[in-house]
C-alpha cells in the first residue's frame, strides 16, 4: 500500500486540518492571555505566527484573505526576535520553521498541541523577562 493510497482511503488530510485549526486557536488564546498582538493563522498543512510588530488590529481570517501584503506580514519583523523565538521553542522541545510557523500532519496528537502551546508560553515568558516583548 502506498502513501497516496493511505491518504485517499483515510481522513488523514481532514485530521491534519483539524489539528492545525486547533493549534491555531490554542495559540491565539495563549497570545490573548499573554497580552501580545501575535496571531496564528494558516491553512491545510501548516500554521504561521504573525508577530505583528506594528500592532495591527486584525484577525486570522483577514490575514488569510490576503488583505495584507508580504511587507506587512514579514517585512518589519525583527530577525533577532524570530531567532529568539525559534531558539526558545527549541529549548522547550518544539521545532518550528524560521518564518515562524510549522508543518502539521495527521500524526500530531493532542499531546503535541499542548506541548507546542506550552513551549510558546514558556518562550514568551522568557522574551518578556528579557524585555524583548511588551
Amino acid at each position: 500500500i502506498t502513501a497516496l493510497e493511505i491518504v485517499k482511503s483515510t481522513d488523514a488530510c481532514q485530521q491534519a486540518i483539524r489539528y492545525g485549526q486547533g493549534l491555531q486557536d490554542a495559540l491565539n488564546d495563549l497570545f490573548k492571555e499573554e497580552g501580545i498582538s501575535w496571531i496564528s493563522y494558516g491553512t491545510f498543512g501548516g500554521f504561521h505566527v504573525f508577530l505583528n510588530p506594528e500592532q495591527i488590529d486584525t484577525t486570522p481570517e483577514e490575514i488569510e484573505s490576503t488583505q495584507f501584503d508580504y511587507g506587512t506580514l514579514r517585512g518589519a519583523v525583527s530577525g533577532s526576535l524570530v531567532m529568539k523565538l525559534r531558539v526558545g521553542l527549541l529549548l522547550h522541545g518544539v521545532d518550528i520553521q524560521p518564518w515562524p510557523g510549522g508543518v502539521v500532519s495527521a500524526t500530531h496528537t493532542d499531546e503535541d498541541r499542548a506541548r507546542t502551546v506550552d513551549a510558546f508560553r514558556q518562550t514568551i515568558g522568557m522574551l518578556k523577562e528579557e524585555g524583548g516583548l511588551s
